[in-house]
Parts: C-alpha cells; structure tokens; sequence
C-alpha cells in the first residue's frame, strides 16, 4: 500500500496526480476462505480490517452486493458519541471511542473525525434528572461528561433559542466533548483500502441469495455469480439482517426501518458542534462544506425504502426552527432514508447464531455508525476465536430468551418517528384517511399462548421478541387512533409501501404472497399498470 504523507502529496503534484496507486483491487473470488463477510459497510470493511491486522487472519472476502459502503455507512449523519446510558452499551462504545480517537493514525486515511462536542438538551425538570443520572453513570464508566446549565448552554451555543417563552424553554444540557463527527465515506474507503493492503479480497456486485450448510453447519454462502467456501461467515448487514437470517433458516427480534435524514443549503459557519433534542425532535450540525446536517426519525412501521417522505420532514423541520429560529429561512437541499434494524430493546446484536459458524452482527438501529471501529475490533475476534468477545457477550440472541435486556431507549438520543404519507382505508369507518389518524402495531396474526406458564423461556422470548420482518408483503395491525379507535389488519409491502388491503380483526387476509397483488395479477395477464 502506497503510503500517504505531505511529502507524497507534493511528489504526485509533479505529475499532475496522475499516477496515484488505486484504492483497493478487483479481485476474482477464490473458491474457500478462512472467513467470509456479508456485507461491505463500515462494521463490515472494520471487521476484515481488523481480522488480518490483530489476529493474522488474511483469507478473508468481503462480500457486497453493491458498492463498499453504499448502504447505512453513506446514509447517517456521521455523529459519534459513547455517552450511553447501561454498562454495557457504555463500555462498547467507549471502546469505539477510543479507536475513532486513533483511527486516521491508524488506517493512514483521514477519516476527518472532528471532536467538536455533543449535547443533548434538556426541557423539563425530569430531563435534568435524567441527564444528571446518565452523566454519572458515565463517569462511573471512564466516559467524559457534564451536565450545564440554561446560561451555560447560552454561552456556549450563541445561536440556540433559549429564552423562557419558548415551547420546550433549554433548561440546560449535558454534553460529552470528545464526542463529534466524522466523513462517513471516508470510514469506509479508509478501512477497505488499509484491509485490501493486508491480503482481504474485497468482492463489490456480488449479492449473497442463500447460504449452503452441510449438516447444519454453514460451510458457505451462495451468490449470484457461484458459490464460495468459507470455514466461518460473519453477516453484517444492517437493514437488510432480518433477510439474510431467513435465508440461513431462524428469525432474528430485529424489524427494518427507513431512518430520515437531510441537508440543508450551505450558508457560513454557524454551529460548532452537534446539538440534539429528545423533546423536540430533532438534531443537527453543520458540515465542513456549510451544509446544516439534520437528523430526523425513523418510520413507525416496518420499511425497505430508500427515501425521505414529506411527514417525517416536515416534523423535523418544525423541530429545528424551534430550536434555532434564525435558520427559519434556509432551504433544504436534499433528503435520504437510510435501513436500520431495531431491537426490542435498543442494543445491537453480536452474536453465534443457531446455525454454527455464522455470526451475525446486526440490530444497531440508529447507532450504527458511532460505533463502527468498535463493532469491527469485537466482532472480529469474535470471528477469529470462534467465542464471543467479552465486550460482545452481553449483546448475544440469548438475552431476548433470557430476559437479560439492555434497555438502551432511554440514551438513544433521538430515534423515533413516522414516515411517508400513506392513505389508508379503514374498514370500520369505511374511508380513506391519511396515515397521521393511524398508528402501527407490529405484525399481525400473533397467537397468544394458551397456556403462558407453561411456556419454555425460549417460547415466551419467542412470543414476546421475535418478528418476521420480510422484504415484501407483511401482515400489520394498525390503529384507527384519530377516528373509530378500533385495530384492523393491513397487508403492506415493505419495499414500495404499497397496501393491498385492510380487512378487520378475525377476519384471512386475501393476500398472502406478492404474486397475488393485483399489480402482479395485471403484469401476468399483460394489462398495463
């Protein structure tokens, strides 16, 4: 690998940077690998990196059916922080921290990490005493953090609306000022072009469509272009985990979301750091280019979509100009949607699988790409090892059987919201009303046990966790919140939001595979649609 340098930089001016080594190569897979990754995003690329730079490990492929870094990595607001509330959540992304603090060192590639400082706001007296508590919780764990006042916020964020007849009036703020942003690309190319240097196969347009297991023991992935060995497979696939776990045979208590995000046009510096607001709904910061960089929520229904809609962003917006009035006037350049996979309880999961040798490392929802270093390291020597790292062991499939949560919802900052403007027919009322008056329950048809005590731990965690989360037409149960209050049932499909039909509770579904879609009925009988 050619390395970089000021004194690289001058030489390469000399011949007009024409001759510059290229990135990573293009390599033809081999038939097996010590181990193959599906998925070639931050935490995937981090773990390749990490397998062949602490553990020797260099037969690995990085599997990706796109473009390295072309799915969550380039579609998140770049904020990183490890201001987390639980032990373990904490001591993870402590652990990133730590790496992020290091990284362009490390990888010889600036990933423009900027530690310019995180806060979170506080409107109420409860936030005060909530932040007071996540603060010292912090400390207790070797994570910086302080709790300020409404005048120190003041002082600090000259621009923030912190006058008394506000709505949601600033009472103060914690802020962890280690914690800031990075170029989310530049994480990406930097760890793929430092793994591919270190012997990794970096295998981009190739998408895994099942995998092969020889008495139940994985022993490959299938692809579009063949099938390759491998002795472990690790899938890191974000969005997209649920899909994978249902080609290799088991569930995962993870559901798909599309996560919001924006730019707005770039104006002169104006914010310093990132500021964040559970109250309002709501974060931002400012990009080196000018750009205001916005955060928004995810959808409250499961979604394969790769789109902002007008709901969310509109929300959003009104949450920004609340907290900064004098942005009122700026126009938005663009918007995006990204897939984060959630769990119950707000933590990712890093884990063995039912399937032996396949680990998956999923479930990040919208913390993934703070943690992405971290994530890497653990989960690769996990892979190495073959048992799980200690930082990584809490996060396992078993807690959602054993009730060993970690209700990580209270410091997930800012995740959650509603998405695209659907209309929705209801059938106790018999109209056709937007999807504001409705609320999304979960999927449907989810028999009660008979007998909940006699029910196995895994049973009940079955019944209580685990979801289909399918990439196609999903059974919902949804609520008539703004009208007759009464739940129904909808059959959606997660990729184009289309809904096929409403029937009420008791009532079969008319559809039960896309086939059966009436746009797939007319496209089979030649009609035009």
């Amino acid at each position: 690998m050619q390395r970089y340098s000021g004194f690289g930089l001058f030489k390469h001016s000399l011949s007009h940077h024409e001759n510059w080594q290229r990135m990573w190569r293009t390599p033809t897979p081999k038939k097996v690998y010590d181990v193959v990754i599906v998925g070639g995003g931050g935490h995937g690329l981090a773990t390749a990196y990490y397998l062949a730079k602490e553990h020797g490990i260099t037969n690995v492929a990085v599997v990706e059916k796109g473009w390295l870094g072309g799915g969550n990595t380039a579609r998140n607001t770049t904020i990183v922080r490890s201001n987390y509330l639980w032990d373990e959540s904490a001591h993870l992304y402590e652990h990133a921290m730590k790496l992020w603090e290091g990284l362009s060192q490390d990888l010889n590639y600036n990933v423009m990490f900027s530690q310019r400082g995180v806060y979170n706001l506080c409107h109420t007296l409860q936030d005060i005493r909530d932040s007071e508590r996540r603060v010292s919780a912090n400390r207790l764990n070797g994570v910086d953090g302080e709790l300020l006042n409404a005048k120190q916020v003041a002082d600090e964020i000259p621009y923030l609306d912190c006058s008394k007849n506000t709505r949601y009036p600033v009472m103060g703020a914690t802020v962890q000022r280690r914690g800031g942003v990075a170029r989310h690309d530049a994480v990406a190319w930097g760890f793929a072009r430092a793994a591919d240097a270190l012997g990794v196969d970096l295998i981009q347009q190739t998408e895994v469509i099942g995998f092969r297991k020889e008495n139940g023991v994985c022993i490959g992935v299938e692809t579009n272009k063949g099938f390759i060995g491998a002795k472990r497979v690790g899938v890191v696939t974000a969005g997209n985990s649920g899909h994978m776990a249902k080609l290799a045979g088991f569930r995962l208590p993870i559901e798909s979301h599309p996560l919001q995000a924006l730019v707005s046009e770039p104006i002169k510096p104006i914010i310093d750091s990132v500021i964040m607001s559970n109250a309002v709904h709501g974060y931002i910061s400012q990009s080196d280019k000018g750009d205001l960089v916005i955060g928004a929520g995810i959808d409250g229904y499961n979604g394969y979509g790769q789109r902002g809609s007008y709901p969310v962003i509109e929300h959003t917006v009104q949450a920004i100009v609340e907290m900064f009035p004098v942005l009122s006037r700026v126009r938005m350049n663009r918007q995006w949607g990204g897939i984060v996979d959630t769990t119950p309880d707000a933590c990712p999961i890093i884990s063995k699988t039912p399937v032996p040798n396949m680990f998956f490392n999923c479930g990040w929802g919208t913390g993934g790409f703070k943690a992405t270093p971290g994530s890497g390291n653990v989960f690769a020597a996990s892979l190495a090892k073959g048992e799980m790292h200690p930082l990584a062991a809490p996060f396992s499939i078993d807690r959602f059987h054993n009730g060993a949560l970690i209700d990580e919802h209270g410091a997930a900052a800012v995740a959650t919201g509603e998405i695209p403007m659907l209309h929705i027919f209801c059938p106790h009322c018999g109209e056709l009303r937007s999807e504001e008056e409705f609320h999304a329950s979960g999927q449907a048809h989810i028999p009660r046990p008979l007998d909940p005590n006699a029910c196995t731990d895994e049973q009940w965690g079955d019944y209580m966790f685990f979801r289909d989360n399918p990439r196609g037409l999903h059974h919902e149960l949804w609520d008539h919140v703004a009208g007759c209050r009464q739940y129904f049932n909808v059959t959606r499909d997660t990729v184009t939001y289309e809904i096929l039909e409403t029937y009420k509770i008791g009532q079969k579904p008319q559809f039960t595979d896309k086939a059966d879609s009436p746009k797939a009925a007319a496209q089979a009988l030649g009609e035009k649609v």
